[in-house]
């Protein structure tokens, strides 16, 4: 018998209300691919580098101003692993002590997210990460950087590249941030410029000099764990693609093309895209480098160009394809498939490239 509408609305009301609330997260969220020893080893090169009398400081990424997926940019996390938004790291190379500086205990994003690392879990992120030292940044408000005797490091290293996060390379942030520049009603500087001015300003006696270049030589060889997440980041990109290719027939649009493939990266542990697709079907999109608009309706004799990869724990690839509407089936596979597994951003460090990194580790 049908019960009343009014009865099962009272039903769920009971069902969703019986109980103990279930219980809020207790254990903030950190990653596990990279353990405190590597990040010892990386902070090790760096003090090696800037000498012993620089110290070197680092801004994670600003807390997302949206429901934006929050993502860490890649220098941030390649050296602690920390995705809390607002963090900053210091290697000190007079004493070689790492101290990480973690936001206080944001109650308000908590409630809506989650628990985040916050400068209260002093104990927990020195076991995670291995710094020496973690506190507020509420002490970054002093002469944080000074000695004891209330001299400034001679030297500071900084990035003066922006911080890649999602979708992100250092090219387009470039690109954006002249042209933000040279427009005459906005012309804001970018947030890693600012804090360079900012440094020269309170330690006018210290010389700002760049880490990028650093950090660039670094990254451009990769640990055993980094080339494992490489390999599986490059498995999930050519098996969204695949997908895609299958899915290819006249009357489907590109979008769907899409669809198909970021289905395959999401339901294989990827949080987003290691950058935008370009699903480019006949001649008049296939020429467009960039192309995103991905709307137009597959015909038959069409080409096909995919060029998409997933972002699969701050690590991505580059994959493309090259396939035609007119075959079906293994034959469309086999005939067409040009894959184009060149590691970017986690896995592509050389100089000749460094500017179109597509984020990474």
């Amino acid at each position: 018998m049908a019960l009343p509408r009014c009865c099962v609305l009272a039903l769920f009301f009971v069902a969703t209300s019986a109980g103990p609330a279930p219980r809020a997260q207790v254990v903030p969220y950190h990653q596990t691919d990279f353990p405190p020893e590597e990040f010892k080893a990386r902070w090790t090169i760096i003090f090696d580098k800037i000498g012993d009398q620089a110290v070197a400081v680092l801004p994670g990424a600003s807390q997302t101003n949206g429901f934006i997926f929050p993502r860490q940019t890649n220098d941030f996390y390649y050296l602690c692993g920390i995705e809390t938004p607002q963090s900053y790291l210091l290697l000190d190379g007079r004493k070689r002590r790492v101290t990480l500086y973690l936001p206080p205990r944001n109650l308000r994003l908590e409630s809506a997210e989650g628990k985040v690392l916050s400068a209260d879990d002093v104990d927990l992120a020195k076991s995670l990460t291995g710094a020496d030292d973690v506190l507020s940044t509420d002490a970054m408000r002093s002469d944080w950087l000074r000695s004891p005797e209330g001299a400034g490091p001679p030297v500071i290293y900084t990035g003066f590249a922006p911080g890649e996060g999602a979708g992100q390379s250092r090219y387009e942030l470039k690109a954006a941030n002249a042209g933000i520049a040279s427009d005459p009603w906005d012309g804001r500087i970018p947030r890693e410029a600012q804090l360079v001015e900012l440094l020269r300003t309170r330690f006018w006696r210290s010389e700002i000099r760049d880490l990028t270049p650093v950090l660039d030589e670094m990254r451009s060889v990769k640990s055993a764990r980094e080339i494992e997440l490489l390999r599986r980041a490059a498995e999930i990109a050519g098996m969204g693609i695949l997908q895609a290719i299958r899915s290819t027939r006249p009357g489907v649009y590109e979008y769907q093309l899409d669809a198909a493939a970021r289905y395959i990266f999401m339901v294989n542990g990827a949080r987003l895209e290691g950058y935008r697709s370009i699903v480019a079907a006949g001649n008049e999109n296939i020429w467009n480098m960039h192309y995103y608009r991905n709307g137009r309706q597959l015909t038959k004799d069409d080409l096909v160009l995919l060029d998409y990869a997933p972002d699969y724990r701050l690590c991505t690839t580059i994959c493309r394809s090259v396939h035609s509407t007119r075959l079906s089936g293994k034959r469309r596979i086999r005939s067409w498939w040009l894959p184009s597994a060149a590691p970017s951003g986690a896995g592509n460090r050389d100089r000749g490239s460094r500017d179109h990194d597509a984020g990474g580790l």
